[in-house]
Formats: structure tokens, C-alpha cells, sequence
């Protein structure tokens, strides 16, 4: 297997506008696109797309002469048939865009358009356009981007080569006002490295650890700006959740170690896909990536959520005081002047409380896209679609792998060193811009927590707070006229359900949201009743004590949860059978612990150490 990178010039004449959906200066109608450094570019996504044109023109005119393998290549775009009848999984295309980028500073000046009225001779009303124009006409400009693949051996290596070069040489402008003479494409430098990919593990002796490990810290560093989108509000707006979950990483990995093996990228982990790595091979699925949490610097704390038992209130000096709710036995009134608490949902911003708990403040970046009518070559009608990326900069993501299900200590030692092996030359296909990223192991306890957890009682309680979204509540007990004691009774038989009947639910702070729609139902509920998932969100907080006679027991499933993440409930696991699994299987649900879900805080000192003093809380 071959590992090639296209270093990809192309000169164009100017004027030259790709249009930034970014607001500009004052003034301006059609800045153009810079990115985080404000150097001016164009998107990979436009080069590929042109690209694709320029292959489908060349076969309309060369017949067989042509053939590049443009779905392969390029990954196929799907119709509403095809969504709403045929297969929802991923098909992605094996070539990886980066941006073009400008690399010279660019002054901004500014170009007018306008739009004559033929019957009055003059400018008419409202077509008076002012662009950014930092490309003089007539003057030749570089921009210089890549394009990777992965190869199975050089006579593919080069055959796709030969195709990109062929496609790239066809296109005659690139950005927008082509028509009028803006982007004109006059030259085009491919320069290749290439280098053959070990299918062989490396020695195990030179990788793994002296000790057993049972979990591993790791470092996730994307090379480009990525989107993982959130559960989305509209059908045409992706917006980039800052947390990368841990499944999209076990995906990542996947499609990254099936690439290399010269398999396709969209398939499973098997045993026995991988005669070199069998122990690797057959853990894989038992192995948890917990989420990575972003720092700004590569030897900063991993952040963590803070508790929705958090509230603010009005000092009688006007200043706003913050304290932690937990604890207090009931519903009460703050401060010298009793006033209700505002608790996150009713705060204008949360920012402050973020950052004392490690969060940091990331760029970023809205790019609108697409699709392009092939006939009249102008944006297809109800096409149109945003990416809101994160632009990662100076940005590490942390998360844990947790190896304590693997039960046989040597079996351990040998998937660490597989990992390791596996993980040395980077991961591909982050999120919707499919970046590259690198990730780096470490040994237990390297990446420390901003706030500690405690699993031993405290007070004789756990205070538990969701570090990501966990299926706990049974949604069959609520309905629309639900109140407090449904949900309470709901989450009282969660935790009673997955703790074995040794803890009970005390009090709680808690968000839900649900999360579906087509994709969810077809990919992992298709020929059972649709069910939607019913989250409870991070942050939640969930006073918990256990059952008389149990507290050794409920002491063992809390420490367990803390390695290892929340179980699904027994409901859970019934109703979202399928197939002869179980509800937590990865098939059924992607919400699963193996994923990052379910992760937990317990017992954190800002409980304590915010809790109202003596004579600031008003029982009501």
C-alpha cells in the first residue's frame, strides 16, 4: 500500500474572487475568502467539485479514452431517492483536498460592478456592487494546496495522478465572475511524494509499555478546521459540536487502518481483517475511546463540564455571586435580599463558567456551500448548505482509551502496541471536511482532569455530573403532560436499573434532548418501530445514595462507571434490539459507552466549596 500526496500549483490571472461568507469590511458586498491567518484561498471543496466537472466533460468528449473511477475517487453525492430508499452509509471518495492557499500578504482594494436599465440608459436601482479585489488584472497569481490518496500500488498511484493532472489541465477559471473574466486558470505544477505503507506491525517490544495497561491517554491534533456537527435545528445548517466524540475517532481509525490494509474504507473491523494485528483485530469493539476535550496548549488540563447545579444571583452590592445547588435539601431563595437563583438556561452567556472549568474560546469558521446545475452552470435551487467549522490552531483534544475489558493481561500489552502501531502515521476522515489529524499515546494518568473526581462516598453521597450525552430516562414513562415526579420516577428506575438496584436517586439538575430523524432510524432502528433517543445532557447532575445494606456495592458500580462509563439500561437494551443483538450492540445504538458516552464526574469539591453558606440560603 502506497501513501501519496499531490503538492498541487496552480497560477491564475487575475482579477480573482472566491467569495468569503464571513461579513467583510464595511462596504464591501463580495469579500474575499481568507483564512484564520488572512491569507486569501480556495477552498479544496471548490477544486474537487471543478474537478469532477472537468472529468465528466472530458469522458462527454473522450469516450473510453477516459476512464478515471470518479465515484471511487472522488466519493458519490447522493439523490432523495437514494437517501430515502437505498443504504445511509457513508461512501467516501479516496482523494483528500486540503485548501489553496495564497501565501503572499494581499492589500485590500476594491472593484465596482453596476447594471445599466436598457430603458433609461442609466445605473439600475439597487445594482451597484462594490468587491474585494486584492488581485490586479493581468497579473498572475500562485496558490499552492495538496491532494492525498492512498494507493494499492504504484501503477495506481500514478494512474490517478495522470487523471488529476488531465482534470486540473481542463479547467479553464476557477472563484466566482468567471463569466466576466475573473479567475482565469493559466497554469497548473503537480510534484508527488510517495512513500510505501508497512501492512506488518511493528515489534511489540518497541512500543509497549513494562506495565499492564489497562487505559492509555491520548492527544488528538487536527490538521485542517473540522466539523462535527451537532444534532441540527435546520435540514441545510451543520454546526461543529467542540467535543470530538469518541466513536467518530474509532471511525476514523477504521477507515484510516481498512485504507491501509487496501480495503474499503466504509466497511467494519473483522476478525481476521488484519493477519498481523489479530489481537487488535478482535478487541477492537471492546476497546473505549472516551471524547476529546480541546485545550489550547499541548500540555494543558482536559476541561470538563460544568455541573447544571450551578446558579447565579444578585449580591446586595449588584455584584452577581456563583454557588452550587446540589446540596441544598430543597427549592430555596439567594442572597441578603432573597431572590430566586438563575440557573445556565436563563444566563446570557456562559463563557466565564466554561473557562474556570477549561474550556477555551476556538475560532470559528462559516463556509457556505453548493451544488452546481451541470447545464446552465449556476447554483442548483434549494441546494444551498453551511458548514460551521472549528478553525483548530493552537488546539489539542484529549480523551482516555480504556483497555479493562480485554481480560488477559498479555493480550493487553500486544493491542497497545497495534494501536500504537496503527495510530504512528495519523488518522483520516475527521468529521464532514474529512481532515487528517494526528494522535499520540501516552500512559495512564499523563492527561489529568481540570476538576478530580472522588469515588469514594462523601457526606454518604455521589454527586454524579454527565461529561457526555447518556441514555438513562425511559421516554415510554413521560409524555407531553409530564412534569417533575415523571421524570424523577423515570430517572429514579435508570439509575436503579444499571446500578443493580444499590443506589437511589435523591435529587437531580438535568437536561434532556432527543435526537433522531431519518438517518438515526435507517442506520440503527431500520425494520423496528421508530424510537427515538431520549439523551440526558452533560452537565446534569444527579445526587445519588445507596440502598440500605448497599453501600459497598453501590460504591463498586460508581468507581466502575467512572473507568469505564454508564451501562445502558435494561430498557434500553430490549427496545433497541435488532438483528439478533442486543440494544448495546454498535449496530443498534451509536450512543454506547465503547463510544464516549456515559462518561462521569463524581463528587467534584465545587459542590462543596460553592455550596450557599449558613444564612445564604432561604428553604421555601
Amino acid at each position: 500500500m502506497l501513501e501519496v500526496t499531490l503538492e498541487v500549483g496552480l497560477t491564475l490571472k487575475g482579477p480573482i474572487l472566491t467569495k468569503s461568507t464571513a461579513a467583510g469590511i464595511h462596504g464591501i458586498d463580495s469579500p474575499v475568502a481568507r483564512n484564520s491567518e488572512g491569507k486569501c484561498y480556495l477552498p479544496g471543496t471548490l477544486v474537487k467539485g471543478r474537478l469532477r466537472q472537468a472529468m465528466e466533460e472530458i469522458i462527454a468528449v473522450g469516450g473510453t479514452e477516459f476512464s478515471p473511477h470518479i465515484d471511487d475517487w472522488l466519493g458519490t453525492c447522493s439523490s432523495g431517492d437514494d437517501i430515502r430508499y437505498g443504504t445511509v452509509k457513508p461512501s467516501r471518495g479516496q482523494l483528500h483536498f486540503k485548501d489553496f492557499i495564497d501565501q503572499n500578504e494581499k492589500p485590500s482594494k476594491t472593484l465596482y460592478r453596476i447594471q445599466i436599465d436598457e430603458q433609461r440608459g442609466a445605473v439600475a436601482k439597487g445594482a451597484y456592487q462594490a468587491i474585494e479585489a486584492p488581485y490586479t488584472s493581468g497579473e498572475l497569481y500562485h496558490f499552492t494546496g495538496s491532494v492525498h490518496y492512498f494507493a494499492a500500488n504504484h501503477q495506481e498511484a500514478d494512474d490517478i495522478k495522470r487523471y488529476i493532472e488531465i482534470g486540473l489541465c481542463w479547467i479553464t477559471s476557477l472563484g466566482a465572475e468567471r463569466t466576466i473574466g475573473f479567475g482565469i486558470l493559466t497554469d497548473v505544477a503537480v510534484t508527488e511524494t510517495r512513500q510505501a505503507l508497512c501492512s506488518v506491525a511493528h515489534s511489540s517490544v518497541a512500543h509497549s509499555t513494562e506495565t499492564d495497561p489497562l487505559a492509555l491517554e491520548y492527544s488528538l491534533k487536527p490538521l485542517a478546521p473540522f466539523c462535527i456537527a451537532r444534532r441540527r435545528v435546520d435540514n441545510n445548517l451543520f454546526e461543529s459540536e467542540a467535543e470530538i466524540p469518541g466513536g467518530v475517532l474509532k471511525g476514523c481509525i477504521t477507515t484510516s487502518w481498512r485504507t491501509c490494509l487496501g480495503l474499503k474504507s466504509d466497511g467494519e473491523v473483522d476478525v481476521g481483517m488484519d493477519p498481523m494485528r489479530p489481537e487488535l483485530c478482535k478487541y477492537f469493539e471492546k476497546m473505549r475511546f472516551t471524547h476529546a476535550f480541546p485545550a489550547l496548549t499541548s500540555n494543558a488540563k482536559r476541561p470538563i463540564f460544568a455541573p447544571l447545579s450551578l446558579v447565579k444571583y444578585e449580591r446586595e452590592d449588584e455584584t452577581t455571586a456563583i454557588c452550587d445547588v446540589a446540596l441544598c435539601d430543597g427549592p430555596g431563595l439567594l442572597g441578603d435580599k432573597p431572590a430566586a437563583p438563575s440557573f445556565s438556561v436563563d444566563w446570557k452567556s456562559a463563557d466565564g463558567v466554561r473557562y474556570d472549568f477549561g474550556w477555551p474560546k476556538l475560532r470559528r469558521e462559516l463556509r457556505v456551500r453548493t451544488s452546481i446545475d451541470k447545464q446552465h452552470r449556476r447554483a442548483l435551487e434549494e441546494h444551498l448548505f453551511a458548514y460551521e467549522m472549528i478553525d483548530p490552531g493552537d488546539a489539542f483534544w484529549y480523551g482516555r482509551v480504556d483497555l479493562s475489558q480485554i481480560s488477559d493481561a498479555q493480550d493487553r500489552i500486544k493491542v497497545e502496541a497495534q494501536l500504537r502501531d496503527i495510530l504512528r502515521q495519523g488518522v483520516w476522515g475527521l468529521g464532514k471536511t474529512k481532515c487528517q489529524a494526528n494522535v499520540m499515546l501516552y500512559s495512564q494518568g499523563t492527561v489529568q482532569p481540570v476538576c478530580i473526581s472522588n469515588p469514594a462516598p462523601r457526606d454518604g453521597l455521589w454527586v454524579v455530573t454527565l461529561q457526555t450525552p447518556a441514555l438513562l430516562c425511559d421516554p415510554r414513562l413521560l409524555a407531553e403532560t409530564s412534569g417533575r415526579s415523571e421524570l424523577s420516577h423515570s430517572y429514579a428506575e435508570g439509575w436503579k436499573q444499571i446500578s443493580g438496584n444499590s443506589l437511589q436517586l435523591i435529587r437531580f439538575f438535568a437536561r434532556q434532548s432527543l435526537a433522531g430523524g431519518f438517518y438515526l432510524y435507517r442506520r440503527f432502528q431500520y425494520g423496528n418501530v421508530y424510537n427515538p433517543y431520549l439523551l440526558t445532557e452533560p452537565g446534569s447532575v444527579f445526587v445519588l445514595q445507596a440502598e440500605t445494606g448497599r453501600s459497598g456495592d453501590a460504591e463498586s458500580c460508581i468507581r466502575e462507571w467512572l473507568t469505564v462509563g454508564l451501562p445502558l439500561p435494561d430498557w434500553a437494551i430490549e427496545r433497541y434490539k435488532r438483528g439478533g443483538q442486543p440494544g448495546d450492540h454498535w449496530e443498534n445504538c451509536p450512543y454506547l459507552r465503547s463510544n464516549g458516552y456515559g462518561e462521569i464526574a463524581v463528587n467534584l469539591n465545587v459542590h462543596w466549596d460553592k455550596r450557599p453558606h449558613e444564612g445564604e440560603f432561604h428553604a421555601i
